[in-house]
């Protein structure tokens, strides 16, 4: 055991998710602008034939929108995890959510 503070579950999720995402979304970009660029020109870009070196390129962006959600997903749960811990979590003792002016007030002898 190493006795290192292991990340929250949300906060490996986030991470995940924020790879993956980003992951398809620079995959997809970088092949649309392939089909977009391509000789003799993909007309038209988005459309079910898969024939031929468009076929291919459009099939990539197609097997490339799971992982993009799957990157989504995850970065929701893991938001969603996040939010939920922090309105969980008990305060610690010491530590008060109020602002330092609210603090003094409360701090001073009531008056007679």
């Amino acid at each position: 055991m190493t006795g290192r503070l292991q990340p929250p579950l949300g906060t490996k999720l986030l991470i995940a998710g924020v790879a993956l995402a980003l992951t398809g979304v620079l995959s997809i970009a970088a092949l649309v602008v392939q089909l977009m660029l391509y000789e003799p020109p993909c007309e038209p870009i988005a459309a079910w034939d898969f024939g031929g070196a468009c076929g291919v390129l459009r099939l990539l962006v197609l097997l490339m929108l799971p992982v993009l959600a799957a990157g989504l997903a995850l970065l929701a749960g893991g938001l969603l995890l996040l939010r939920r811990d922090r309105r969980a979590a008990p305060s610690l003792p010491g530590t008060d959510r109020r602002s330092a002016p609210e603090q003094r007030e409360a701090r001073q002898k009531p008056r007679r």
